[in-house]
């Protein structure tokens, strides 16, 4: 696999999820998947991302999660994010979970591709997002 210019990580959700993301970022990270990283996420788990080498982070509130925290001046803040992803031109954006609403911030993101994962039929996970366009493929 090639090496990525700039991956853009999204994570909207709360802070399990993000504990949990922050470890795969770290993995990504030692495997050199990018040169450099840019992680889109909330303020309040920002200092999760913070040392991460290579490692950008831009915070914003997302309308998503079980604390939202989504009122007029937190969707400026999330469309003034959009707007400084989209001008820094990431080569490919992820999310570690699979939901319709991640791709929706890959696609304000701006990169070309986007990489998620998918859960197997059968799968908890698979059954809790929210997912019209089909699970993808276990990764």
């Amino acid at each position: 696999m090639p090496q990525q210019r700039l991956a853009c990580i999204i994570v909207a959700r709360n802070l399990g999820d993000a504990v949990i993301q922050s470890s795969a970022v770290r993995q990504l990270a030692a495997r050199s998947y990018a040169r450099q990283y840019l992680i889109w996420t909330r303020p309040q788990v920002a200092f999760l991302f913070a040392d991460i080498p290579g490692c950008t982070v831009i915070a914003s509130q997302f309308p998503v999660g079980t604390t939202k925290q989504f009122g007029w001046k937190a969707a400026v803040e999330f469309v003034r994010a959009c707007r400084t992803i989209r001008r820094m031109k990431p080569s490919v954006s992820l999310d570690f979970i699979g939901d319709q609403r991640e791709r929706w911030f890959a696609k304000l993101a701006g990169s070309p591709q986007h990489c998620h994962i998918g859960w197997a039929a059968g799968h908890d996970f698979a059954r809790l997002i929210r997912n019209p366009f089909g699970t993808g493929g276990p990764a």
